[in-house]
């Protein structure tokens, strides 16, 4: 909404911004009417249309906004901007979902899953649509005429008409501000399409070029640092209690001397686990440490400390750690 009011002012930025919540609940609608139920994917779907639905409601509202100073009423100039917006606003939709209609042929678990994504996403820009084009040229020029008659009607432009006219003819020596600074910049660099091309092939071939030289792969399961640490002690024999209570004291020790520990709780006498083959507790099993490693910020990271503790806990005789 700040960045649509900086643009466009207030009057024009509210009519857009109305776009936005009625295109999300004309969207839920028609998923509750298929009985798709809120979930992260819709969610992120609706988030990324955030920025999008608005494109059709801008369109027509900036239509709009070039006929009124040119002193048409309020709802001619809506009814206008609807007329003459109508296939631009069609044609760039059905561009946007045609872009996303290939993720429904996904096929397996993943595609299944994937599939809200572009079916709220399809919604939402099919809802932005119908907003753009029934309720925003009615509200925008009912808006518009209570503008009118609290604040006054709106002076007649004549810099914009010059800057309107001039477009139409060609003459881009007549438009002002950005525009006509876009205006000359473009008017220059169509005079030498060769060079524009070649550089922009210079410019797609360095992307993809640095892409492949620096690319870093992609990670899907981040490696996190550990916080915390379980050390399985395990030793063969007729241990009595008092063994093995000696053994994992022993252990403790050693464990203790390693830097970036915050907390060491030690077990002797082992545990049942019936899950040994899924990496359980082996069934040797005599005592374990339960270790908590201090903030990450007091300390090193946590794998090189893990790799001391196992250094340092190797060479006990008969016991594997």
């Amino acid at each position: 909404m700040i960045i649509i009011v900086a643009a466009l002012g207030i009057r024009s930025g509210l009519l857009v911004g109305i776009a936005i919540p009625t295109s999300f609940l004309m969207g839920f609608m028609i998923l509750n009417g298929l009985n798709y139920s809120l979930n992260e994917m819709i969610m992120f779907a609706m988030l990324l249309a955030v920025g999008i639905l608005v494109d059709g409601a801008i369109i027509v509202v900036e239509y709009a906004d070039t006929r009124l100073p040119q002193g048409n009423p309020p709802k001619i100039a809506f009814a206008e901007a609807e007329h003459r917006m109508f296939w631009p606003v069609v044609s760039a939709t059905l561009t946007m979902i045609s872009a996303f209609l290939p993720m429904l042929m996904w096929p397996g678990v993943s595609g299944r899953f994937m599939s809200y994504f572009p079916i709220s996403l399809i919604f939402g820009l099919f809802s932005s649509m119908v907003v753009a084009l029934v309720f925003l040229p009615v509200l925008g020029g009912t808006i518009a005429s209570l503008f009118d008659r609290l604040f006054g009607p709106i002076e007649r432009d004549h810099e914009l008409e010059r800057a309107i006219e001039a477009s139409e003819t060609g003459d881009w020596r007549e438009i002002g501000g950005i525009t006509g600074w876009y205006a000359h910049q473009a008017e220059r660099l169509s005079r030498y399409p060769g060079r524009v091309i070649v550089g922009a092939l210079v410019i797609v071939v360095g992307v993809i070029t640095s892409f492949v030289v620096f690319n870093k792969g992609t990670e899907f399961f981040v490696d996190t640092d550990p916080e915390f640490a379980s050390v399985l002690i395990s030793a063969r024999g007729n241990l009595s209690a008092f063994e093995k209570r000696n053994i994992v004291q022993d252990v403790y020790k050693r464990v203790a001397t390693v830097d970036g520990i915050k907390y060491i709780y030690a077990s002797a006498g082992g545990q049942s686990n019936n899950l040994n083959s899924q990496g359980g507790t082996p069934v040797d099993n005599i005592g374990h440490l339960s270790i908590e490693l201090k903030n990450y910020t007091e300390r090193r990271p946590g794998l090189d400390i893990l790799n001391t503790i196992q250094q340092r806990t190797s060479n006990i005789p008969g016991v594997h750690v």
